[in-house]
């Protein structure tokens, strides 16, 4: 994940838009520069020190402990809905 992350990182930085941003990453796995991870995978993030800026609210928030899960080209459907289900923040798609 990070040949796309280093991307898009420096990209932002430098005033790149996330519609150009978004383009170069999905060129790059096109093209085959990026791949995504073949496996599931699990990232946790328990420190009590997380702060993130919600755009709703335009400020800084403080966000819980949380673990963090990442199941290649998985669906909702695959995962389940409903009260407690985890949720697809960026779902995935298969490329040629």
């Amino acid at each position: 994940m990070c040949p796309s992350g280093c991307l898009s990182r420096p990209s932002a930085r430098s005033g790149t838009t996330e519609t150009r941003i978004a383009a170069l990453v999905e060129d790059g796995y096109k093209a085959g520069r990026f791949k995504a991870p073949g496996k599931p995978g699990l990232v946790y993030m328990l420190s009590d020190h997380n702060y993130v800026f919600d755009p709703e609210r335009q400020a800084v928030i403080h966000f819980p402990g949380h673990l963090m899960f990442y199941a290649p080209y998985a669906t909702q459907k695959d995962v389940g809905d409903g009260p407690g289900a985890p949720t697809s923040s960026r779902p995935a798609r298969r490329t040629p």
